[in-house]
C-alpha cells in the first residue's frame, strides 16, 4: 500500500513538471512563439529638406523723398487739357515743409516763374502758410495761368494732405493773386485720386514717365475703389493714348493690404524699369494713406519697403 502510495504521488510530480515545460518559457523577441513588434522607423519629414524650405528675402529699406511735379498738358486729338504727374525721387530725407516747397518751385507754370520768389512754407495740420518776397508776379497772372495754377495747387494740396493755403509777403498777410485781387487765403477742394494712366511718350515728348490721374480719365476707378482693382487698372491701357501706368515687364503676382501697410509681390523682366515701379507704387500708396508698402521681387529674393512721410 505505501509503495502504491508512493508511486502514486511520484506520478503527479511527473506530470506537474511536464505540465511547466509546455509552458512558453521564451522570452519577448527571441524568434521563439511571439511575434516580435518594434517601434515604426519615422518617415522624414519633407519640411526638413532645406529644398522645401521658404526661401529667404532680403530686406531692403528704401530711403530719399518722392517729389510730385505737376503739369497741364494739351492733347491737340481730344482738344483738352490734362493735368500730369511727374515723379523724382531724391536721396535726401525731407520734411513734409521742404517737399511741398520743392514740389511748388518745380511745379510752377508761371509766365513770371513766381514761385521763385517763395521764401518759407510753413505746415500746421492740414492749412500750408506761403511766405513770398515783393518781387513775385502773382498779380500779373492771366485767367489761363490761374485755373491751371489753381489745378496745380489743388493737386500738391491732396499729394500733402492740405487743403488750405494762406499767403503771406514778408510778413503781411494777404497777396495780390490773379483776377481773385488781394487774397489771404485760398481753400483747395481736393480732388481725390486713385491711381494713374501713362502718356505715351510721343504725346509726352519724353522718354520720361508722364502720368495722368484716374480721376480724369476712368469712371470705373473711383475714390472708393480697393487698391487691389487700382493695381490691376494700371496693368491695362485706357486708349491709344493713355496706356498703363505699370512697365508691360512688370508682372504683378499678388497685391494685399493689413491695417495701414500694402504689399506687392512682383516679377521684373527688365531691371531698368524697376526705379519708375516704385515711383508710381509710392504715388499710389500716398493717395491711399497708408503708411508703408512692402515690394516683394519673387526672382530676386528681395523685400523692399518704403515709408510714407
Amino acid at each position: 500500500m505505501k509503495k502504491l502510495l508512493l508511486l502514486f504521488i511520484l506520478s503527479l510530480l511527473v506530470v506537474a513538471c511536464g505540465t511547466a515545460e509546455d509552458e512558453d518559457t521564451s522570452e519577448p523577441g527571441n524568434g521563439q512563439g511571439d511575434e516580435v513588434i518594434t517601434d515604426p522607423v519615422p518617415e522624414p519629414d519633407e519640411s526638413d529638406d532645406p529644398e522645401e524650405q521658404a526661401p529667404e528675402y532680403e530686406p531692403i529699406m528704401r530711403e530719399g523723398t518722392l517729389i510730385p511735379i505737376i503739369n497741364v498738358v494739351m492733347i491737340e486729338e481730344q482738344g483738352q487739357d490734362y493735368l500730369t504727374v511727374t515723379l523724382e525721387h531724391t536721396e535726401e530725407e525731407l520734411s513734409q515743409e521742404e517737399q511741398l516747397m520743392r514740389a511748388l518751385v518745380a511745379s510752377d507754370q508761371t509766365g513770371y516763374q513766381s514761385f521763385q520768389e517763395l521764401l518759407e512754407v510753413t505746415v500746421e495740420d492740414s492749412i500750408a502758410t506761403l511766405v513770398f518776397s515783393e518781387e513775385h508776379m502773382l498779380a500779373s497772372l492771366a485767367s489761363t495761368e490761374s485755373l491751371h495754377l489753381n489745378q496745380m495747387l489743388t493737386r500738391l494740396g491732396a499729394w500733402y494732405g492740405i487743403d488750405e493755403l494762406v499767403f503771406y509777403v514778408h510778413d503781411e498777410p494777404g497777396i495780390d493773386y490773379g483776377q481773385m485781387g488781394n487774397i489771404e487765403s485760398l481753400p483747395l477742394e481736393i480732388e481725390h485720386n486713385r491711381g494713374y494712366a501713362r502718356l505715351t511718350e510721343s504725346e509726352a515728348d519724353t522718354d520720361q514717365a508722364v502720368y495722368v490721374p484716374f480721376y480724369q480719365l476712368d469712371q470705373t476707378i473711383t475714390a472708393e475703389s480697393e487698391f487691389e482693382d487700382v493695381i490691376e487698372a494700371m496693368t491695362e491701357n485706357q486708349t491709344d493714348l493713355f496706356i498703363s501706368a505699370i512697365p508691360t515687364d512688370i508682372t504683378i503676382e499678388d497685391v494685399s493690404v493689413e491695417g495701414e501697410e500694402a504689399e506687392i509681390s512682383y516679377r521684373a523682366n527688365n531691371l531698368a524699369s524697376i526705379e519708375d515701379f516704385y515711383q508710381l507704387i509710392e504715388g499710389v500708396v500716398r493717395d491711399y494713406e497708408y503708411r508703408s508698402i512692402h515690394l516683394v521681387n519673387e526672382a530676386e529674393l528681395t523685400i523692399t519697403t518704403i515709408t510714407i512721410r
